[in-house]
């Protein structure tokens, strides 16, 4: 072999062996993007993940209530429904018996008067429940936004990376 091809295999081992480390510098900076994006994406991720268990926490107390409650309003509304008609038939018992002058007007109206009570016990309990239930709804409609808002968050940093990824490349 030759001096010219020995210097001409020199270059060429030489210019392999600079391709490496650059390719070696270009690997270290992809490690470091790659590491600087985990952290950002993870610095992104964790609100999202306890915003989400936060949304999920109050959706399972609106669908307990709701479990709990619904039988519980249907159950008032069908009673208090019963105690107005009874209400209505017992003023209207009254009324006639006080145009009749039978004596018995202020029995029906005592007996109107408390099943009015007892109407209006019925829809206050209702009016508690349905409050509760509406609470917890807008509770859940809360952490609902708060989620929303950290996943669009964290959907802005991973578009940031990818962004700066295919800028860098």
């Amino acid at each position: 072999m030759s001096d010219a091809d020995l210097d001409r295999l020199a270059a060429a081992m030489d210019l392999a062996w600079q391709r490496k480390q650059d390719a070696h510098v270009m690997l270290d900076r992809a490690w470091q993007r790659r590491r600087d994006a985990g952290g950002l994406t993870g610095r992104a991720r964790e609100p999202m993940n306890q915003a989400y268990e936060a949304q999920q926490e109050t959706w399972r107390r609106l669908s307990s209530l709701r479990d709990r409650h619904g039988p519980r309003i249907e159950w008032l509304n069908r009673h208090q429904e019963t105690a107005y008609q009874n209400m209505c038939s017992a003023f209207d018992r009254a009324s006639q018996s006080y145009e009749a002058g039978d004596g018995n007007a202020k029995q029906y109206a005592d007996e109107g008067h408390d099943y009015k009570a007892e109407s209006q016990g019925y829809v206050a309990e209702r009016r508690q429940l349905v409050d509760e239930l509406r609470e917890a709804q807008a509770a859940h409609e809360d952490k609902q936004d708060a989620f929303r808002r950290a996943k669009d968050k964290f959907d802005a940093a991973k578009h940031q990376i990818i962004s700066n990824a295919s800028c860098t490349t």
